[in-house]
């Protein structure tokens, strides 16, 4: 099964990749929205891993290549919105993040989140998770 992680924290990417490789995962890892939608597409993930507090791109100059689906700029919502709403996938995709805000978890399951998780992280409890999704 294949895993894509993204977080713009690379302590978060590095914790999350050993744990679900320990597991038997396959795992591919993106620092920012562009990374992650292109890796989306060429790797085809059995499930998605999403920070809401990404950047776009890891080298802002390079801005102008970000896909133009991608509206809101500071969200990885719109990594969620790209899977349910421009690719009509419905590949699992479990938030992950330190955004306590009620209307922001909300809006991710209304997008189609099948999971939500709050940092600080519980790798075993991802782990349980994963499998579960």
């Amino acid at each position: 099964m294949k895993i894509l992680i993204m977080d713009d924290q690379q302590l978060v990417l590095l914790s999350l990749q050993k744990t679900l490789t320990d597991l038997g995962y396959e795992v591919i890892s993106a620092d920012n929205i562009f990374d992650a939608v292109q890796y989306y597409d060429i790797h085809k993930p059995d499930l998605a891993i999403i920070d809401i507090n990404m950047s776009v791109t890891a080298d802002q100059h390079s801005l102008e290549n970000t896909l133009a689906e991608i509206n809101d700029k500071s969200s990885g919502l719109e990594v969620l919105k790209y899977i349910r709403y421009i690719k009509e996938h419905n590949t699992p995709v479990m938030i992950l993040t330190g955004n306590t805000d009620d209307d922001i978890i909300e809006k991710g399951f209304e997008l189609g989140a099948n999971e939500y998780m709050k940092k600080p992280l519980s790798l075993k409890e991802i782990g349980i998770r994963v499998t579960r999704l």
